[in-house]
């Protein structure tokens, strides 16, 4: 049985490994936050300074609604693993996105337009004693070739407690994770959630066990960046010219077009609902989230009239 493991583990990944680059290299979609730009003429630029400035509300929508789309879904049962388990999953996300609004099109360019975020990510949990569970993830995003990666704790408070009056009661597990994408044109997004995870085991013979389960979540979006040129089209150098009465080039102002995007806290809440199949020592799951309210409703910091979203996370694989 440990060799047949193992060997479902080495297929699991090479598929992963072969899969993920193909479809990464498939979707031409690039994050290029220049596009985020505005004119002083208008009514988001303060007077005075460059030609343009910043975009900071569609930058906040933008990361919102990527935060939203790639922050994690529980698919699991509330029961861990138990102090003696393991397992490794692979997962397939989509999540929605408008991608036909303004802020949107102007910072993903593309032929053609896709109203849906995909990540690809494996998955390796470990229960440990106490009814405590840890993970690990790592992944790629369908989006200008992006790395996901993250951690995850949860704890069972109420697990082994199955005897009398508790034999009724839900499973139930609170949980945190973290996770980090990097490669978003320069943007990296910080994703921590804590959630709250209700689950009831329903047994067909010795093998199968059909879990149905409820997830309620609340996670941040924290935004880093790197300096983005608002004019990738004009050589800020190459104005720089030399003048005869002064010992130093006179430059234009093209240099003050590069701008450091803000760093930016965004919170909201979603809820989940999904399946979890167990058959002897092989899982399939399933979830769907959704935000509970409009997300300027949650956190003003959210820019007003944001669409809700959805996320739908699948997965499969192998237990110990």
């Amino acid at each position: 049985m440990r060799r047949a493991l193992l060997a479902m583990c080495c297929v699991v990944a090479t598929l992963a490994s072969a899969v993920t680059p193909r479809a990464a290299r498939a979707d031409e979609r690039r994050v290029v936050l220049s596009g985020l730009r505005a004119q002083h003429s208008g009514v988001r630029c303060p007077p005075g300074g460059p030609v343009y400035c910043f975009d900071r509300d569609a930058y906040a929508r933008l990361t919102s609604a990527l935060g939203f789309a790639l922050a994690r879904v529980v698919t699991t049962p509330a029961a861990t693993l138990g102090s003696n388990g393991a397992a490794l999953e692979l997962h397939t996300s989509v999540a929605g996105v408008d991608a036909g609004a303004p802020y949107f099109r102007r910072a993903v360019p593309a032929r053609r337009s896709r109203d849906a975020v995909t990540a690809f990510t494996a998955e390796v949990r470990k229960g440990l004693p106490l009814g405590i569970e840890a993970a690990g993830t790592l992944g790629r995003v369908l989006l200008d070739g992006a790395w996901l990666w993250g951690a995850s704790l949860r704890v069972a408070p109420l697990e082994g407690l199955d005897r009398g009056a508790f034999a009724y009661l839900p499973d139930v597990a609170v949980g945190g994770a973290v996770r980090v994408v990097m490669g978003l044109g320069g943007a990296t997004l910080i994703l921590p959630s804590v959630d709250l995870t209700l689950s009831k085991p329903f047994v067909a013979g010795e093998r199968v066990v059909l879990s149905p389960l409820l997830s309620a979540r609340l996670h941040w979006t924290l935004t880093r960046a790197s300096t983005v040129d608002l004019t990738p089209e004009v050589d800020a150098l190459g104005q720089c010219a030399p003048a005869p009465e002064r010992p130093l080039p006179t430059c234009g102002g093209d240099a003050a077009n590069d701008v450091r995007p803000p760093r930016l806290s965004m919170r909201r809440v979603a809820l989940s609902a999904g399946l979890a199949l167990r058959v002897a020592h092989f899982s399939l799951s399933g979830a769907v989230a959704f935000d509970v309210a409009p997300p300027d409703a949650i956190d003003r910091s959210v820019p007003p009239g944001s669409k809700r979203q959805w996320a739908l996370d699948l997965g499969a694989g192998v237990l110990y």
